[in-house]
């Protein structure tokens, strides 16, 4: 398996962002080893523009910490990287798919042979029923679409 770096050198039009790649890992290493371990698996370097270093925090409180730490970051990066000297910190909250409640029910009904649909807010299917009911005799087709939309959700009529 070739790495992200062989990968780059070898795409012809994506080869001239191989700096910039190599000097954001370079970065997020040094920033795992000048912070504590656990504070900086919730952070990662995303971007460098004009001597400033932008940082993506998982949440708030990540943030307000890295913020604690930036002058030993900035000094780190300054002096093995790149001269910086501001150092940007935005929020970014991660969610994993497994973190989302909707991902669950539909990859479970995934796994149990069903097509995966999420589910209709009560809502939607209050005004799909009174579609229903206002069609005129003419839009049957229109008719049972709303009503096999609603039999592949299992909601009754």
């Amino acid at each position: 398996m070739q790495s992200t770096e062989q990968w780059f050198a070898k795409s012809e039009g994506i080869a001239r962002f191989l700096p910039r790649v190599q000097l954001l890992t370079r970065l997020n290493a040094l920033m795992q080893t000048t912070l504590p371990p656990a504070l900086a698996d919730e952070a990662r370097v995303i971007h460098i523009r004009e001597r400033t270093v932008v940082i993506r925090a998982r949440n708030a409180a990540v943030a307000t910490k890295l913020r604690q730490f930036n002058e030993r970051l900035l000094r780190a990066f300054s002096t093995a990287v790149l001269e910086c000297n501001n150092l940007q910190v935005k929020i970014q909250p991660v969610q994993s798919r497994e973190e989302i409640p909707a991902y669950q029910e539909i990859s479970s009904a995934s796994r149990d042979g069903k097509r995966a649909l999420p589910p209709l807010p009560p809502r939607a299917i209050q005004n799909m029923r009174a579609a229903l009911r206002a069609l005129p005799e003419t839009s049957s087709r229109t008719a049972a679409a709303i009503k096999k939309l609603l039999a592949r959700r299992d909601v009754s009529l």
